[in-house]
């Protein structure tokens, strides 16, 4: 008997999107809270429990995967959320505290 459902080529055992690499980036000793991919793919922020965030770059990180920068946006509060504008061009930073920042891309000038 044919039963088109039964079919093993259309399992459901995992994702349907390629895994065939992966890296471990440390953050730091906390959780990381928040992160942020760059319009382009090349970039990545993270934000942690530990109030800091980290700037990496896929393009130019070599085989120790640290990242380019790390700062404290807003000083002893929790980062909640950080975002790419849709260019690329600014990151917005929200915490714990009632103020969000807009910093350039390399998270250096504040606006």
């Amino acid at each position: 008997e044919d039963n088109p459902n039964n079919d093993e080529e259309s399992s459901d055992d995992g994702p349907h999107f390629p895994v065939s690499h992966e890296i471990d980036l440390k953050q730091g000793t906390k959780s990381v809270s928040c992160l942020t991919l760059d319009p382009g793919g090349l970039r990545m922020i993270t934000g942690d429990f530990n109030y800091e965030m980290k700037m990496w770059d896929f393009s130019a990180m070599d085989k120790n995967l640290r990242s380019f920068r790390t700062l404290q946006p807003c000083e002893a509060h929790q980062l909640k959320t950080i975002e790419y504008s849709p260019v690329g061009d600014m990151i917005l930073v929200i915490s714990g505290n009632c103020q969000a920042k807009v910093l350039d891309r390399e998270g250096i000038k504040n606006y």
